[in-house]
């Protein structure tokens, strides 16, 4: 996901510079502030994250290699070696209520459904469109799956029966539920150096979806029943998001933009998620273009994609991480 037409924001919200780590209080045993890779990952470049109770799962945009570990443990393993069933890419990431891990595989154009304990592939879900790369996903309170394409304008859905259908032997057709073109939001047609549709929320209420288009720096809702895509009113507040992240009606986006980027901006969202209000945007040299994050308790796990260094052919800054943000500050 290349970031070239990223732009300096200035003086439009509070920014909070400094650690923004520490014990989580309330714990006989704090929570690590950083969950590291292993030291073989050397070129992981970890995108996506997922949690499930204490399990938490990475992973890497480079080689689709998935990690996993626990939330009061530093170290995480492979859970999935790279390439296995054809994933060589792993971005957004999500688990179910069933247990069942959804990971989308970028420029695969695949869709991969694993159990959450034993890793072992449920179904695959393919696009027919070339050039897709699929990046994010979210489930409604029904069990269906949304996917975005950051090349394609197109909104995927798996319905939930689909999903229960999947079978490990056959890949089965993603939906193109929404058709992006001529509407609201303006794909950039170089997808090599542009990224268009990104993270991804169902939004509170459960009527409509929430989509950072990063190029044009907004939000979008989006109606899950008439399909009707309006721009977040945010005040006329840029927000560059990458992943998103709901908590109850605050919205967290992942905004790795340059500075005062690398930064986690908090939104609360209105009641119909029609509009929404800036709250703060909080950065730290803690954070590496980071891509996405993920809930836990009063915390965000925030993944260190280091985006600039995979874009640029530099030298990773090792080991990579997942590092503990507090959501408020």
């Amino acid at each position: 996901m290349n970031r070239k037409k990223f732009l300096t924001t200035m003086g439009l919200v509070a920014i909070s510079i400094g650690a923004l780590s520490g014990p989580v209080h309330g714990q006989a045993r704090p929570a690590p502030d950083r969950y590291l890779l292993p030291d073989q990952a050397k070129s992981a470049f970890p995108e996506g994250i997922a949690r499930s109770g204490k399990d938490i799962f990475v992973g890497s945009a480079t080689d689709g290699t998935l990690y996993r570990g626990s939330t009061s443990r530093e170290r995480l393993r492979v859970f999935v070696p790279a390439g296995t069933d054809g994933l060589t890419q792993a971005l957004g990431m999500k688990v179910d209520r069933r247990g069942r891990l959804l990971v989308a595989g970028g420029n695969t154009g695949k869709v991969l459904v694993r159990d959450s304990r034993s890793g072992r592939l449920l179904g695959t879900f393919t696009t027919a469109v070339p050039g897709s790369t699929l990046n994010d996903l979210a489930i409604t309170r029904d069990g269906d799956v949304y996917v975005t394409d950051t090349a394609k304008p197109t909104l995927y859905r798996i319905r939930a029966e689909a999903l229960a259908a999947a079978r490990p032997g056959k890949a089965l057709p993603l939906e193109p539920w929404l058709d992006l073109r001529d509407s609201p939001i303006v794909y950039e047609p170089d997808a090599q150096l542009d990224v268009n549709v990104n993270g991804i929320v169902v939004a509170p209420g459960g009527r409509h979806l929430v989509v950072a288009d990063t190029n044009s720096k907004s939000l979008y809702r989006i109606g899950l029943r008439d399909k009707k895509i309006r721009p977040v009113d945010l005040g006329g507040v840029p927000v560059m998001g990458d992943g998103l992240v709901l908590v109850g009606d605050e919205l967290y986006a992942v905004d790795a933009s340059t500075p005062p980027g690398n930064a986690i901006v908090r939104i609360r969202l209105g009641a119909t998620a029609a509009a929404g209000r800036v709250l703060s945007r909080t950065t730290s040299s803690r954070l590496k273009f980071p891509s996405t994050a993920v809930a836990d308790g009063d915390d965000l796990l925030v993944v260190n994609l280091q985006f600039d260094r995979l874009a640029s052919g530099q030298a990773p800054d090792l080991p990579f991480d997942v590092v503990r943000v507090p959501r408020r500050r």
